[in-house]
């Protein structure tokens, strides 16, 4: 897991459901950061503008979108 601190405080981390607890209890605002979607013709679509990023098309299966996700917000963004 990379977990950023930025000046004000703010951590920024990309959420997984074994956080839940901590983030819960900690009264995080938790935020979207892109949409995973079934696309055309049975591809998968990573949508990252809600982070600045672009829409990408094409994934063959949803995993392998949600790992172009992962890896992209980790690099892109924390």
């Amino acid at each position: 897991m990379i977990l950023t601190i930025e000046k004000t405080g703010t951590l920024k981390f990309l959420h997984n459901d074994e956080l839940y607890g901590a983030v819960n209890m900690a009264g995080a605002d938790v935020r979207r950061a892109s949409h995973v979607e079934p696309g055309e013709g049975g591809t998968w679509t990573v949508d990252l503008t809600p982070v600045c990023g672009e829409v990408h098309s094409g994934f063959a299966t949803r995993s392998e979108a949600l790992e172009f996700e992962r890896v992209w917000i980790e690099e892109n963004v924390l």
